[in-house]
């Protein structure tokens, strides 16, 4: 069983937290666990780290150019073989029921999750976002970029994000693919993943 965080006295325990956020519906009267474990898994590259390959930078050379940018889709730390931003769930099949939560979690259910416009890429490459969650959209570059975020399930966003500018995103209900492709239109390396799950 996982070890309840420790709480310092002069702090709320999480649940009261998130309580007094006055958590939505769903995450209320949640079914009791008996138990609790940790589940850590590393996906490893069959072979010699590729190097990744430099980006064609098309776009604000003047800005974009200076942060040495390259391939980030595939990521593998030459030391272990991890691959980097793997996208794993477990499915529950068609059991319908609750899911119950671990009450350190609670707290983080109204949180601002953020993906950032930084150095001409995003930032994180994959953005893992609760239906309770808000998305911050933040541009942290001295240049204009987009926001392009192919979802299905709930509206699909492409906003303009000017320079040092920030926007809140809701999406309420889950996404059905594993992870929903984020882009920049003015930007065609700047690539990342969106993972909404309920």
């Amino acid at each position: 069983p996982m070890p309840k965080p420790a709480v310092p006295a002069s702090e709320p325990k999480p649940a009261a937290v998130a309580t007094a956020k006055a958590l939505p519906d769903s995450l209320k009267n949640l079914p009791a666990a008996s138990g609790w474990g940790d589940l850590k898994v590393r996906f490893a590259y069959d072979g010699s780290a590729p190097s990744p390959a430099p980006v064609l930078v098309t776009k604000d050379q003047e800005f974009c150019g200076k942060f040495g940018l390259v391939n980030e889709s595939l990521v593998v730390n030459p030391e272990n073989q991890g691959i980097k931003n793997v996208v794993a769930s477990l499915y529950r099949g068609t059991d319908k029921t609750p899911m119950p939560i671990h009450e350190s979690y609670l707290s983080h259910a109204l949180d601002e999750v953020l993906l950032d416009n930084d150095k001409c890429r995003f930032e994180p490459r994959v953005a893992l976002l609760w239906t309770t969650q808000s998305l911050l959209i933040k541009n942290s570059d001295a240049v204009g970029h987009n926001t392009k975020i192919e979802v299905i399930a709930n509206p699909a966003i492409n906003d303009i994000v000017p320079a040092g500018a920030t926007l809140l995103r809701q999406f309420p209900q889950t996404e059905r693919s594993p992870a929903a492709p984020v882009a920049c239109s003015i930007h065609p390396w700047m690539n990342a993943w969106l993972v909404v799950r309920d």
